[in-house]
């Protein structure tokens, strides 16, 4: 990355639009050159190992694969590509383990497009984020939001199973029908578990579901 030539990026996100919208973002600013959008992690590897942008942009959730699990195998394999991952989850556990595989910045794609470029134009003039007293900082804040977020023991059972079935992706129509309650009472039990979890957005909710699932199927009977 340097002064006289721009930043080469590539852009791996299973949504066509998004990887339009941010490719016609970043090259709109100048400074940049978006070398590759891809979908797949299949699809992306070849093209990282080929064509070494100076950043790539990564989503989490991803067809066949984890981005955080591909931050993890650049930082080992690829170092001197510069990893940002973006999502979808505000979620204090991506955030953790995603800089613990080594991205450089963890965004959320409600991000405004000026603190977007902003982050870019930091890293491609060679600016880390963070330090590494400033990221151990972050990851230990998350940590404890994280210990003091888990309000699932204050729901009842029927808002448990609600909140299990958001998890699975079902919406409040199909949540009714599989409780064999109203959609109007299945709003209700969700405005109800939201406050008890601390949460604004079912997007949230979702993420801390599949948390409690996976811990549930790596915890010995």
């Amino acid at each position: 990355m340097t002064a006289s030539e721009p930043t080469r990026v590539l852009i791996l996100d299973d949504h066509e639009i998004v990887r339009s919208g941010l490719s016609d973002l970043l090259q709109a600013d100048g400074e940049f050159h978006i070398v590759a959008t891809t979908g797949s992690i299949t699809e992306a590897l070849p093209l990282l190992r080929g064509l070494r942008p100076d950043i790539a942009v990564i989503d989490v959730q991803l067809p066949d694969g984890s981005g955080i699990d591909l931050v993890r195998q650049l930082k080992e394999d690829l170092p001197e590509i510069t990893t940002v991952v973006l999502t979808s989850f505000d979620d204090d556990a991506l955030l953790i383990e995603a800089l613990e595989a080594g991205a450089e910045a963890f965004m959320v794609k409600e991000i405004r497009s000026f603190d977007l470029t902003k982050t870019l134009h930091h890293i491609a003039a060679g600016q880390p984020i963070y330090s590494n007293d400033e990221r151990a900082k972050v990851i230990a804040q998350a940590r404890t939001r994280l210990s003091t977020r888990d309000g699932t023991a204050d729901l009842s059972p029927q808002e448990l199973r609600i909140f299990e079935l958001i998890g699975d992706g079902l919406t409040n129509r199909q949540i009714g029908e599989t409780l064999f309650i109203a959609e109007k009472t299945v709003k209700n039990y969700i405005t109800s578990l939201f406050n008890k979890l601390g949460v604004n957005r079912r997007a949230e909710a979702a993420a801390m579901a599949a948390r409690r699932a996976e811990r549930s199927r790596h915890t010995p009977d």
